[in-house]
């Protein structure tokens, strides 16, 4: 498969996570949320989770095939790259694992990047909170997506 695949089906499996997650917040003609919070929690998490598994078979995919030797979208031979997401991977293993020291984490990180004290956040009120760094008004979780897509490029433009 060559890399626009993989480009592409990163994109695509993003879109459908987002499906869930406009689904969980799906309103009545009234206003109030078709499904209660304990089930919104729950599809975001999940949808959170799905995105992190994609973004990392995405990676699995383009590194093996640089490896062996294929060339980036643009025709360029890689040879290795690199890219910490460790702040994406707190959050993962908040939504994939509850315990404290997940916890600890994730209320450590939502103070740093929400720029004040935070205690039992749930990743849902993190990745759906307004990204102070953004001048556009976009959540933490729309700040990643689009940090993540434009490196999901710039790996497979080579």
């Amino acid at each position: 498969m060559p890399l626009i695949d993989s480009l592409n089906n990163y994109r695509n499996s993003i879109i459908e996570a987002n499906g869930f997650i406009n689904v969980a917040f799906q309103q009545d003609a009234a206003g109030n949320y078709i499904l209660p919070q304990n089930q919104r929690n729950f599809i975001t998490d999940s949808s959170f989770l799905k995105t992190f598994i994609v973004w990392e078979t995405f990676l699995e995919s383009v590194c093996i095939k640089y490896l062996l030797g294929e060339p980036s979208i643009l025709g360029n031979v890689i040879t290795r790259h690199a890219l910490p997401l460790n702040d994406l991977k707190t959050i993962r293993n908040a939504a994939a694992h509850l315990s404290s020291t997940t916890s600890t984490q994730l209320d450590s990180l939502a103070g740093r990047l929400l720029g004040s004290p935070q205690t039992n956040i749930t990743v849902s009120q993190l990745i759906f909170s307004i990204d102070p760094a953004s001048i556009t008004g976009d959540t933490i979780f729309t700040t990643y997506l689009t940090k993540l897509d434009i490196v999901a490029e710039g790996i497979t433009n080579g």
